[in-house]
């Protein structure tokens, strides 16, 4: 047993790196601090960049971590992710690129509570699209290597939401969010849909990763189908 625990030393310290340096910049005077010496778009691109950074090391551990099972695998996960991650992936990409007072932003974009786009039917889809993947993953591997990975990624998306919206509270303000909030709700139904580039850009991404997982991953989701 020890020589098997042994293999997972590397994905153990990847992984306490990328949840240290996650909860280091959640206490607001490290936070603080950082975001005054770099400036709020410096302290974005540097964070985005460690924490990218840090989940490809933590892969690339994982993939090089022994296979110890613990629950045989599910057919119908494998379907269910297949079939799930397009919606994911549009989710991801419209955090990416859409306004969102609500959440994280990373497009830079107006908020238009007129035309809110997805956030006016989702307002986390950044870290739904996460909880779907991570949720989805671990239940199609069910091994150890793929619950330390898969786990923790899916708990930080189950937590982000209380996070993010008390960070919009904290920018914008409770009364000002509520306005945004219950405009948004009354724009017309197809004005709260992804917009088109959002579709097109998560369907592409989705195509790219299904080409892409088996020479990157070494498993083609196809080939998990029944």
């Amino acid at each position: 047993m020890g020589g098997v625990l042994d293999g997972f030393w590397q994905q153990g310290v990847a992984l306490a790196v990328f949840l240290g340096t996650h909860a280091i910049a959640a206490l607001p005077g490290a936070r603080g601090a950082l975001r005054r010496r770099l400036g709020a778009g410096g302290y974005l691109v540097g964070y985005s960049v460690v924490s990218l950074a840090l989940l490809v090391w933590l892969t690339v551990a994982t993939l090089g971590s022994p296979f110890v099972a613990l629950w045989p695998p599910q057919p119908f996960a494998a379907v269910l992710l297949v079939a799930v991650m397009p919606g994911a992936l549009i989710l991801l990409v419209a955090a990416l690129t859409e306004a969102n007072p609500f959440s994280l932003g990373f497009s830079g974009r107006t908020f238009d509570p007129q035309r809110p786009h997805t956030c006016g039917r989702v307002a986390h889809p950044l870290f739904v699209a996460f909880g779907l993947w991570a949720g989805l993953h671990l239940l199609a591997n069910g091994d150890v290597a793929a619950a330390l990975y898969f786990g923790p990624l899916l708990l930080l998306a189950l937590a982000g939401p209380a996070v993010a919206s008390a960070k919009a509270k904290a920018r914008y303000g409770a009364v000002q969010l509520d306005l945004w909030r219950r405009a948004a709700r009354a724009a017309p139904p197809t004005t709260r849909l992804p917009a088109l580039r959002t579709w097109i850009g998560g369907l592409l991404l989705y195509g790219a990763i299904l080409f892409l997982h088996g020479p990157l991953i070494g498993l083609d989701p196809r080939d998990m189908l029944p």
